[in-house]
């Protein structure tokens, strides 16, 4: 009688090698995310009524489409010189209006909006076309999109 011995040649499951692959990607994902979170310089205080947020304006276009526009009506907002509050909320964008030199001739024009938990700056500009509040007020409610005003507090 013959008997055949039958060795097991198969190596016992090595874990090491996937370990080491999901510290890479570890890695490689928390420094995605710390690249894409803003710095300081790019987040500013913003008060909207009662309630004080972060806005994030690094992905705004306001500095490079509207240029000093953008940072005098950032100051404004800054000063707490808000006139008023407007939402819309199809969009959940927050309009946030300033007298930028107390004359009701010059208004400023800010938009933010919540991403997630964070807040981002959409834009900043001044409406020179209009030269009243009421020229401001018609502007904000005739643009088409359903505004509520927020009462101040």
């Amino acid at each position: 009688m013959t008997t055949l011995a039958v060795t097991n040649t198969r190596r016992p499951f090595n874990i090491l090698p996937w370990l080491v692959l999901l510290a890479i990607a570890g890695l490689a994902i928390a420094g995605l995310m710390a690249a894409s979170t803003p710095s300081i310089s790019e987040m500013q205080q913003v008060q909207i009524d009662w309630l004080t947020i972060e806005v994030d304006v690094s992905e705004s276009h306001a500095v490079d489409r509207h240029g000093s526009d953008a940072l005098r009506v950032r100051e404004c907002m800054d000063s707490g010189n808000i006139h008023s509050t407007w939402w819309n909320p199809y969009s959940g964008k927050y309009i946030l209006v300033c007298n930028l030199d107390g004359d009701d001739v010059t208004w400023g024009v800010r938009i933010v909006r919540r991403v997630g938990t964070k807040w981002k700056e959409v834009t900043a500009f001044i409406r020179r076309q209009a030269t009243s509040w009421s020229d401001m007020e018609e502007y904000l409610l005739d643009g088409g999109d359903v505004l509520t005003w927020i009462a101040p507090k």
